[in-house]
Parts: structure tokens; C-alpha cells; sequence
């Protein structure tokens, strides 16, 4: 079974569902934006801290231990970027996400049922699940860099391991790849 893979039209819909106007919507949204936008995990974006965000030269970082208690380094896109910034001025104190109920960290099952809430208010009933957001995040990377990147960014030990995404290419993947070569060539 192949990984569900959303289209970047679905991430949109998804990440705009979040109502901003309330610290809950807005922590719900960077959180949905990280797991998106750059590949963590649900255990991986739950477990954040304070001391896991690191800006400099401009860019917002995340560092934490991955699967494995591997370390990892994940540069975050401006639009996670902006929406954990106004996460972490809403709430200021050590974690990043908070549970609504007892303003303790939020658990990994309580980040999985925001996730779903969204999912299913977008239409994803049954078919999208947290984990889909990280094998959209690989897909689109795979569509606009190289796989040790992915492979890189994703935490991933085997090159094995990423190159499964691969199979989620259809035919206008090949259609780019062919006018990337056009340019190079000016063919």
C-alpha cells in the first residue's frame, strides 16, 4: 500500500481551517504546518520545547531527537515559521504545544485527535491520518530536490526508506522533470 499523499490544494485547504482568530486555532495551525510543511512526526512536533527552536541568519530551526533518538536539524518553511512564532508568543511558557484542558504539554494522542478534527472538517474523512502530512511533506520535496535531502530532512538511515515515495510520481512529474532538462539545455 502506497503512502496517502495530499495535493498541495488539499495542504492549503487544510492549514486554512484553523480558526486564527483563537491561541487554539493558531496553535493548531502551526501545528498542522510543521507536520506538512516540513515531515516531523506527531511524537516529533508533540514533544517540542522551547529549546528545540533556534533562529538565526533569518531562518527559525528546529533541532530535537527523532525516531531513534537520532538528532535532527529541520530548517522550517516561512509559513511554519511565522505560525510557531505567534504560537510561542501566545503561549509563553517552556513547550510549544499545550494541551486545552490542563495547559501541560500536549501528547501525542491529543495531537492526533486535532489533526483528525481538521481532517475530517476539510472532507479527509478515513483517508488521511497525521502521518499523511509527513509522506506529503517527502513526496513534494522529492518533486523540487534530491533524495539525499529528503532523506536528510525526513531523518531517514536508508536511502531504502525514502525512495519509496517515489512511487507516488504520476505523469506531469515526468512532464517536469523533462522541461527542467529543456532549460538546462535550452532545448
Amino acid at each position: 500500500m502506497h503512502p496517502q499523499v495530499l495535493k498541495p490544494s488539499d495542504v492549503t485547504r487544510l492549514l486554512g481551517r484553523p480558526d486564527l482568530r483563537s491561541k487554539w486555532g493558531r496553535r493548531d495551525r502551526t501545528l498542522l504546518s510543521i507536520m506538512a510543511l516540513s515531515g516531523l512526526r506527531i511524537a516529533e512536533v508533540c514533544g517540542l520545547t522551547r529549546d528545540n527552536v533556534v533562529v538565526e541568519a533569518g531562518r527559525t530551526r528546529l533541532t530535537f531527537a527523532g525516531k531513534g533518538g537520532k538528532l535532527r536539524t529541520v530548517t522550517l518553511p516561512r509559513t511554519a515559521a511565522d505560525a510557531l512564532h505567534v504560537t510561542l508568543k501566545d503561549f509563553p511558557g517552556p513547550v510549544v504545544f499545550y494541551s486545552h484542558s490542563r495547559m501541560k504539554l500536549l501528547g501525542v494522542r491529543g495531537g492526533r485527535k486535532i489533526a483528525q478534527r481538521y481532517f475530517d472538517a476539510v472532507g479527509f474523512e478515513g483517508w488521511v491520518h497525521p502521518h499523511s502530512l509527513r509522506h506529503t511533506c517527502a513526496t513534494t520535496l522529492l518533486r523540487v530536490t534530491d533524495m539525499r535531502t529528503v532523506q536528510r530532512t525526513l531523518g531517514h538511515s536508508s536511502p531504502n526508506t525514502t525512495a519509496r515515495y517515489y512511487d507516488g510520481w504520476d505523469s506531469t512529474d515526468s512532464d517536469r522533470a523533462a522541461d527542467k532538462m529543456n532549460e538546462v539545455f535550452n532545448a
